[in-house]
């Protein structure tokens, strides 16, 4: 089985931050590692791409590039056939690596999709729950809002997971952010 770290510039404000995450990434692992770039920022990416063996940048050409567009490319972007059967994990590029990275992956085998806790934050409690309020109206079914508020449920964060062959969770994720795309940070909150 193939494995792979994925980032995905959307625009070049954050290539200073690509390049010091890329940095703190090879202290713990060394394998595969993409960036998908728009045409704003791909020249940067390529650029910083150059610098790492085993880093190469490609252009990705969004057909949406409204409200929430980054949210959605990078799921779709993960639905893709070059990701078939490969294990992946997703990094925002204003994420500092600070150790291994091995259980996202393991993780991701064993269950196919794995996210990481936002800080300590639980869904039921202040702006997490009021992000997740505001999803009740967009087509996200009801049931599964009143569920993510449950307090024993862990705050998601959408800039880093890890997937495997999991096809069917990421369709509902894209379906969901779709719908939420006019609130904040649609792809976390669905």
């Amino acid at each position: 089985m193939n494995r792979r770290v994925v980032y995905l510039m959307t625009g070049p404000a954050h290539l200073p931050y690509l390049l010091v995450s890329l940095l703190s990434l090879r202290k713990f692992y060394n394998g595969p590692v993409t960036i998908g770039a728009w045409e704003e920022s791909y020249w940067g990416a390529e650029k910083i791409a150059s610098y790492f063996d085993g880093v190469e940048a490609i252009k990705r050409n969004p057909d949406y590039k409204g409200k929430n567009a980054q949210e959605l490319d990078k799921i779709r972007w993960l639905q893709q056939s070059e990701f078939e059967n490969e294990n992946v994990v997703y990094i925002d590029a204003d994420t500092l690596i600070v150790d291994c990275i091995e259980a996202l992956f393991m993780n991701a085998e064993r269950f196919g999709f794995c996210a990481v806790q936002f800080c300590d934050w639980r869904m039921n409690k202040g702006v997490v729950r009021k992000r997740v309020e505001r999803l009740r109206g967009t087509g996200v079914p009801e049931e599964y809002v009143s569920e993510a508020l449950n307090p024993r449920r862990e705050s998601f964060n959408s800039g880093i997971f890890s997937v495997y062959n999991s096809k069917e969770t990421l369709e509902l994720w894209e379906d969901w952010t779709w719908k939420s795309r006019k609130i904040f940070i649609s792809g976390e909150t669905s």
